[in-house]
């Protein structure tokens, strides 16, 4: 405790020596920013922990404060300190650019006249301190690349005067949630980047935003429509919403301000693009692929229809197989009434439309494949056959151990039977991987675990889940759970860590159990409900408390559940 004292005074000294018209906790915070940041590997020092502070390299002294910290592409590297907290008067904090990391400090938020925070391309991480919204006169707040995770904290509605809000990803930030609609309540905003994180959800309105002159929203996950209220923003000239989940969009037609408007990589089809092309630097192509897609399986002679739903007039389709145009294919719905084996492969529509030049939609890929027959799957177990339904026994098996059973499954279909997942439930488990696909009339081999955990009856199930058509394959597993006591009969009183009492394998299986030891004269010496190796056990003492003699003794078992009592001997030795 004594040198905590020694380096706080030492502290408080050389901040007045050093510049004794600064506020002395001014000077305390920069010493403390410079040794959690390693100040003495910055690139520039100039002048820091000597000479007066208003020459410290980066820092502006205002009266006997510090109004503006300019550090950036400085080399600073480590946390920032708590201490921070107490420059009330700072200004500016620029700290880009630099290798700060961990938490953001909740004291930040007492940097009451703070204007501009500048702390991109840094490693600081987890979430946003919700005192941050302490900070009402700030104007710009840029935590871009940095890996800041959770969701944009309400407070931040407080910040009235904020005219730049940018935290960008970078590659590592991860903010999650909604954009929120108080926003909006940020009427001073000019710029907004929130770029690359993982925001969901739809839009909000941003009506109140007059001001807003770049919104950059691009490389998230945002559903929904493209709003107009945004068309409407009468300042807004930068549109960065490519990248995303939008399926719907606004006309923009009517605003002639802006200059960048970038909605490609959406789900967005030519009804939503076409009321836009007047709009400068429009950018829509490429779209994310249709919805629709998948793998689809046919028998031979069964139909085949895809189709696909495409909003815009005059469009024209073209559908594909392989890669290559079929003849004739040219709407958004096609159509195999009976297919045959060479029909399997991989399809995919294509639609343009000329009102909308540069861009051609896709459609997801259709797999589709299609087999002579279904495969059946047939399961032998010790050469006799288990239909779906039928149940498959295990043997008596002890508590605590365990049986294996080899299971054949036999495919006697007539195309690849692919087993995409099996399932065991009880005390039951798989013990072999999925087996590769099987041809016709070819088999794999399932090793099924029996471990049961108590006595009685035991019961599970075995399904195989297949490609195709096939339903799911489900059998019953039986077993039984069996134990029996088995007792050691060598007792000894040295204590020696072995055999230390009377050791009774299994008992806890037979809760209601009865252990009786007589002497070689007949006489009961110790006798015990509920024995179980633990609380209750025979060490060498009676009943009574007294210390048995060496010898052999007599024991009877009594499992508690009517069936026959366990009898024999144990030797007590010293």
């Amino acid at each position: 405790m004594k040198k905590y004292s020694i380096f706080f005074v030492f502290c408080i000294s050389v901040a007045s020596e050093l510049n004794a018209q600064v506020l002395a906790s001014d000077s305390l915070a920069l010493v403390a920013l410079y040794n959690s940041t390693n100040g003495s590997g910055w690139t520039n020092r100039t002048n820091w922990l000597s000479g007066p502070v208003s020459a410290w390299f980066g820092i502006t002294v205002t009266g006997n404060r510090v109004s503006h910290i300019q550090l950036p592409n400085n080399q600073l590297n480590g946390n920032l300190p708590a201490q921070i907290g107490s420059l009330t008067s700072l200004q500016e904090l620029w700290i880009n650019s630099n290798l700060l990391s961990g938490p953001i400090p909740p004291q930040i938020g007492s940097l009451s006249s703070l204007e501009s925070l500048q702390a991109y391309a840094n490693n600081l991480s987890g979430p946003i301190p919700t005192e941050i919204g302490n900070l009402t006169n700030l104007i710009s707040l840029n935590f871009d690349g940095n890996p800041l995770t959770g969701t944009l904290p309400e407070s931040l509605k407080n910040l009235v005067n904020l005219q730049v809000l940018t935290i960008s990803s970078w590659g590592k930030a991860n903010l999650t949630g909604e954009i929120p609609a108080w926003l909006a309540d940020l009427t001073q905003l000019r710029q907004i980047w929130l770029d690359g994180n993982s925001f969901t959800g739809n839009l909000p309105d941003l009506t109140g935003l007059v001001f807003l002159d770049r919104l950059m929203l691009f490389d998230n996950q945002l559903t929904g429509t493209i709003r107009p209220e945004i068309a409407s923003l009468p300042n807004l000239r930068f549109i960065g919403l490519q990248s995303n989940q939008f399926s719907q969009m606004a006309d923009f037609s009517g605003s002639s301000q802006i200059l960048q408007l970038q909605v490609a990589n959406n789900y967005l089809q030519f009804d939503d693009l076409v009321p836009s092309l007047g709009v400068t630097g429009y950018v829509y192509s490429p779209q994310l692929p249709i919805p629709g897609g998948g793998n689809q399986s046919r028998i031979v002679g069964q139909s085949f229809t895809a189709s696909f739903s495409v909003g815009g007039v005059g469009n024209v389709y073209q559908w594909q197989k392989d890669s290559v145009n079929i003849t004739g294919a040219n709407s958004s719905t096609f159509t195999i009434p009976s297919t045959v084996l060479g029909d399997a492969g991989t399809y995919q529509l294509l639609i343009t439309n000329a009102l909308v030049p540069g861009l051609t939609l896709y459609s997801e890929q259709i797999i589709l494949s299609v087999s002579s027959g279904p495969p059946i799957i047939e399961i032998i177990s010790d050469n006799t056959g288990f239909p779906a339904g039928s149940d498959l026994q295990f043997s008596a098996t002890g508590v605590g151990s365990d049986q294996t059973k080899d299971l054949e499954i036999t495919n006697t279909g007539l195309a690849t039977l692919v087993v995409s997942d099996i399932q065991v439930t009880g005390e039951f488990s798989l013990l072999s991987t999925l087996p590769p696909p099987i041809a016709v009339g070819n088999s794999e081999t399932l090793s099924i675990r029996f471990a049961p955990t108590g006595l009685g009856k035991r019961t599970g199930t075995l399904t195989i889940l297949s490609n195709g058509d096939i339903p799911a394959y489900t059998i019953n597993l039986l077993g039984e759970g069996d134990a029996e006591p088995e007792v050691f009969n060598v007792v000894t009183t040295n204590s020696n860590g072995k055999h230390d009492f009377l050791n009774i394998r299994n008992i806890t299986l037979f809760p209601n159990n009865r252990v009786s030891i007589y002497d070689r004269w007949g006489n009961l010496v110790f006798e015990k409900d509920g024995y179980d190796n633990a609380n209750e056990t025979f060490t060498g003492i009676s009943s009574s408390g007294k210390e048995l003699a060496e010898g052999t003794y007599y024991y009877v078992l009594d499992k508690g559940n009517g069936s026959q009592r366990m009898t024999g001997f144990i030797m007590l030795k010293k």
